[in-house]
């Protein structure tokens, strides 16, 4: 077992203590991060890659992410004429957001209609 393991005996601040050591692998951080920030009171979350953001992330996804936190869309192309967007391009950005699990669609005869899948989202960090 690990330093920071044990959950009872890892020194916390306001979120946890989320610094990784030397020998920690990325999918131990992960989850080191997420039980930070869910001892910290963000309970409906999803957590980035960093690498996902990084490489893929453009405006429009924060463009779609900021809309639909404050306001919902009827539709994909009810969404790209509130932002302004190509359907075609905010299509492709759901579909990218769904895959990172930040999006979802129901359905509604032919129309899709996106929503935010969870409360908070959190890119992990850096180091």
């Amino acid at each position: 077992m690990g330093k920071h393991d044990d959950d009872t005996d890892a020194p916390r601040d306001a979120v946890g203590e989320i610094g990784a050591s030397a020998e920690e692998r990325p999918e131990q951080r992960r989850v080191r991060f997420y039980r930070a920030l869910r001892d910290a009171g963000y309970n409906d979350l999803t957590i980035i890659r960093r690498e996902d953001v990084a490489d893929e992330f453009n405006h429009r996804h924060f463009a779609i992410i900021d809309y639909l936190r404050e306001e919902s869309a009827d539709s994909v192309r009810d969404l790209a004429r509130e932002l302004g967007l190509d359907k075609g391009d905010v299509s492709e950005d759901i579909q990218f957001l769904s895959r990172l699990e930040i999006v979802t669609c129901e359905t509604d005869g032919r129309a899709k209609i996106p929503r935010l899948k969870k409360d908070h989202v959190f890119v992990e960090p850096l180091v």
